[in-house]
């Protein structure tokens, strides 16, 4: 039966590191110029193989009387998410029951597959390698476009905003779909990196590539002008300084230990800050040095030609600075988000249903108008799913964060894989305070919250129940 469980779950984990592999292919900007069907079919066949397993998860349950042992509060979030689709069923329906299937892989596949195998480390680190190889590709192939002044802007069909690449609007949006999204996990990279550098990087290569990803991601965020990423960094950096320093000083008292570290957190955020801040001033100068070879040897006007002006690179994003909004326009969309909530309260309009629903009962709400999304994962959660899904996620989570803080304060945590996996899911919490990725969404920034967020519950899981193992033996 044990030989049985762990065939299955390498089966389960190798499909997760495929499907991560897949969903990676969505942030790449050029993947938009691909053919909807391609995407589509690919997406599809990794959907229905993450549904067999699913299938088979169930049958071991009903059939083989295999333990319950999914979250009661996601089961709950997974049934009101499905009364809201039928309640909506009049919008989208087919595109919220695909929605729904892929929340389903995500929160009782890949959350309880992380949950029930926390403590196979060789699982996490393939899959924290594919992140940070990742990353660290498209993050340098970035860079290069911006050096060399490279910028593509097309308009994709079915899409509200045009494909951009390149160093386009003041901002470098790279080889990546949108600078937002991969400047958060460009930081998450940055937060696994250093774990890797401590726990396996034995050679010198391994070590300086690491670094020079440290130093690559770091670039990037400071040319994407994300400021959700910038302060996504800046928390992580703080939080993890906290815990190095916390579990550092052993032979303080609690209060002690608690004040040392709180102010080299402070320290450390400011030190972040200003790095990126630096980074950026540096950059800006490069592409005045590498851009003359570039266009000389394609025939193109040289920078030496050019006018002061036109040679200076400007990172002053247009976007926010005309229009006056010193939120992007988020709090007209969250205003605009939270009519629609007060419109269907209990169990929403579904994730799919938004722009219909608002378009034919409230129509003069700018989500209506605009076709954006809320920006905001858990104003979205309250959209989509009313209150009582709001309500089932929210006890998830702040059950998780209590349990994680407890654990973090009460148990030596330094430089294990359960310290540099909860900063991640922290970066990536923070996150859904200005975008929708962590909920209703196939891409690869939920997947990681869920793979990640499941492996250290379950770190926390099998360490109590090994210490209740050993009290019961003193005991006896």
């Amino acid at each position: 039966m044990e030989e049985e469980n762990n065939y299955k779950n390498r089966i389960i984990g190798m499909y997760i590191l495929i499907l991560y592999t897949i969903t990676l292919l969505r942030s790449i900007g050029e993947w938009n110029l691909v053919p909807t069907y391609i995407d589509s079919a690919i997406f599809a066949i990794s959907g229905l193989i993450g549904g067999i397993i699913i299938l088979y998860e169930f049958y071991e349950i009903l059939l083989k009387k295999e333990k319950f042992n999914f979250d009661p509060m996601l089961i709950l979030f997974l049934i009101v998410f499905g009364i809201s689709i039928i309640l909506n069923r009049q919008f989208t329906f087919i595109a919220n029951i695909k929605n729904f299937c892929w929340e389903v892989l995500f929160l009782l596949v890949l959350y309880q597959f992380s949950k029930k195998n926390a403590l196979k480390e060789k699982f996490f680190l393939w899959f924290q390698t594919i992140l940070v190889s990742f990353s660290f590709v498209m993050s340098m192939i970035s860079l290069g476009m911006f050096f060399v002044g490279y910028s593509f802007i097309t308009k994709i069909e079915g899409k509200t905003n045009p494909l951009r690449i390149g160093f386009v609007e003041n901002r470098l949006f790279g080889a990546y779909a949108d600078p937002n999204y991969s400047g958060v996990m460009a930081g998450i990279s940055i937060i696994i990196s250093i774990f890797l550098f401590k726990k396996i990087a034995k050679s010198l290569i391994l070590k300086i590539a690491l670094i020079l990803n440290i130093a690559i991601q770091i670039s990037f965020i400071g040319l994407s002008g994300s400021r959700n990423a910038l302060i996504v960094l800046v928390v992580m950096s703080t939080v993890l300084s906290f815990f190095t320093v916390f579990w550092k000083l052993s032979n303080y008292n609690k209060l002690k230990k608690f004040f040392v570290s709180f102010v080299a957190a402070i320290l450390m955020g400011i030190v972040c800050f200003g790095v990126i801040e630096t980074s950026r001033n540096i950059l800006i100068y490069i592409p005045e040095y590498v851009s003359p070879v570039i266009n000389q040897d394609s025939g193109k006007k040289s920078l030496d030609n050019q006018s002061k002006s036109d040679r200076e690179i400007n990172l002053n994003r247009e976007d926010v600075e005309r229009s006056g909004d010193i939120s992007n326009m988020r709090f007209t969309l969250w205003k605009s988000g939270l009519d629609i909530f007060k419109s269907k309260p209990f169990f929403g309009v579904g994730p799919k249903s938004i722009h219909d629903y608002a378009q034919k009962y409230l129509p003069n709400t700018y989500l209506a108008k605009s076709n954006l999304a809320v920006h905001n994962a858990y104003l979205n959660v309250l959209v989509c799913t009313g209150l009582f899904g709001g309500m089932f996620i929210l006890v998830f989570l702040l059950k998780s964060l209590i349990r994680i803080l407890q654990y973090a304060f009460s148990t030596d945590i330094l430089n294990s894989q359960f310290m540099y996996s909860a900063v991640a899911i922290l970066g990536i919490a923070i996150s859904g305070f200005f975008h929708n990725e962590i909920f209703f969404m196939s891409t690869s920034s939920p997947l990681v919250f869920w793979v990640l967020i499941g492996q250290v519950n379950g770190t926390i899981y099998y360490d109590r129940t090994q210490l209740e193992g050993k009290k019961s033996e003193l005991q006896s």
